[in-house]
């Protein structure tokens, strides 16, 4: 194994890793020759779960058909997660979070306008890693549940694309029932006077405040909160029905009052009287948010190419659950856990693990110019 051009341990240290490797135990083997395929086979015999997420050719060229998984470990779960499918006309296609989220809708549900030029430019963060992976975990315990009942293991087909899906509820079933394609949400509600509202600040790509008025008690709140401005008695934002109507121009009231202050004094006037509110927050705001830290919700962990480092925890505590906390299971290493995988669960002595070294079976370091062949 070679040092990459970025330094030794350079895929251990970069942030996105840090931030999302925590909670397993990697190792490497490079199973495009056979001596490495037949360590894999022999893994996968002891395995509970085995997860792949690649083009639907990928696994079937390496002879891992469902057929030959199950032939040698007829208790195995196989969950295929390709990005559009096993069959059909997208089966060919590549997946990446972008071209996903476009392929069903998502990009263009959530643009910012009803030009189509913004559809494919307004968004720079994608739900699909996230939907996608708690839809392959979900499927997961489904599957051992399965397994404990019958004492049979099953192949789970579950297309990425079709967990982003579940977040175009509305979207879709007005269009299959009604044949109507719904207009541009941006970051308003159809049932709600809502938006994000510039403030005072610095920063003008983050300060921003989240406002959201659904009632007629939740309007009450906020005139009182903006102590009664003479707009807030015009006829046209007398209801629920005639501020949607009207929402252009009753924004334009809100953000002349919500760029005379900043964001969290706006949060914490609105929240007083009864009025759904938050600030657009940095990385900086959240560290240093009261609640955030009230609920224990960032980490301290220590990563050893890394040093100690706080970082977002569990999202949700539970009462009868014990929460993993990632401290003690800190991010994972290329190649780290190779001596755990090859000698405690494959059982290889230890000159058959210094052979896998040698020849470069395994690593902790990026192969240098390394490319699939598939």
């Amino acid at each position: 194994m070679a040092t990459g051009p970025n330094g030794e341990y350079h895929m251990n240290r970069f942030s996105f890793g840090n931030a999302h490797l925590q909670n397993c135990k990697g190792f490497t083997l490079d199973f495009m020759r056979p001596k490495g395929m037949e360590l894999f086979v022999e893994l996968l015999k002891k395995s509970d779960v085995f997860v792949e997420n690649n083009t639907p050719t990928t696994a079937p060229k390496l002879g891992l058909t469902w057929e030959f998984l199950h032939e040698i470990n007829p208790k195995l779960i196989v969950i295929r997660s390709p990005a559009f499918g096993l069959s059909g006309r997208s089966v060919k296609w590549k997946g990446f979070g972008s071209n996903v989220e476009a392929g069903v809708g998502h990009t263009y549900a959530y643009r910012y306008s009803d030009d189509i030029d913004d559809a494919v430019s307004s968004l720079e963060t994608y739900s699909m890693d996230n939907i996608g992976s708690h839809s392959l975990a979900t499927a997961a315990m489904m599957g051992m549940l399965q397994v404990e009942k019958t004492g049979q293991g099953m192949l789970i087909e579950i297309p990425q694309a079709e967990g982003v899906l579940d977040a175009l509820p509305a979207q879709w079933m007005d269009y299959f029932v009604n044949g109507r394609i719904q207009p541009a949400w941006a970051n308003r509600h159809p049932s709600a006077v809502q938006g994000a509202y510039p403030t005072k600040g610095d920063d003008p790509m983050m300060d921003y405040v989240a406002i959201t008025i659904f009632n007629d008690e939740e309007w009450d709140g906020f005139c009182a909160a903006l102590d009664y401005p003479e707009w807030c008695k015009d006829e046209k934002f007398a209801d629920s029905i005639s501020r949607l109507k009207n929402q252009d121009e009753l924004d334009k009231h809100i953000t002349e009052w919500t760029k005379q202050h900043n964001k969290f004094a706006i949060m914490h006037m609105l929240q007083a009287y009864g009025v759904p509110a938050g600030p657009v927050m940095t990385e900086a705001d959240a560290f240093a948010d009261p609640s955030l830290l009230d609920h224990g919700f960032f980490v301290e962990e220590t990563q050893k190419w890394c040093g100690t480092h706080k970082f977002a925890g569990q999202e949700g505590k539970f009462l009868r659950t014990p929460r993993v906390s990632r401290a003690d299971f800190p991010p994972t290493g290329l190649g780290e856990y190779n001596e755990y995988v090859f000698k405690e669960i494959l059982k290889l002595s230890d000159a058959e693990y210094q052979s896998l070294i040698d020849e470069e079976y395994i690593g902790t370091e990026m192969v240098a110019g390394a490319k699939s062949s598939l």
